[in-house]
């Protein structure tokens, strides 16, 4: 009985710690949002991952980052009043 106790625990903690390990890997986005035709940076855009609620806003220079706790590929939407709103697929592949 004692071995049998002593597998089930390892067996348990085992898969406790791969529970833990998977939850672990966050994807972190960042970036700067600019106008396409002055390049000056946009304060204020709202970037979101599209179907959560997990988003942020660019600061006064234009810049954001945004830690995701899901796996890739998921879709960003990058949205502002006044522009057409973007979506962009974060393959997990960096792009620049």
């Amino acid at each position: 009985m004692n071995k049998t106790f002593t597998k089930a625990i390892f067996t348990f903690l085992l898969l406790s710690m791969s529970v833990l390990v998977a939850q672990a890997q966050n994807v972190i986005i960042s970036g700067t949002v600019s106008d396409k035709a002055t390049k000056e940076p946009i304060p204020g855009v709202g970037i979101t991952v599209k179907g959560t609620t997990i988003a942020t806003a660019t600061n006064t220079n234009g810049k954001y980052t945004l830690t995701v706790k899901q796996a890739a590929p998921f879709t960003i939407v990058i949205s502002y009043v006044g522009y057409a709103s973007i979506e962009k697929e974060v393959t997990g592949i960096p792009q620049i």
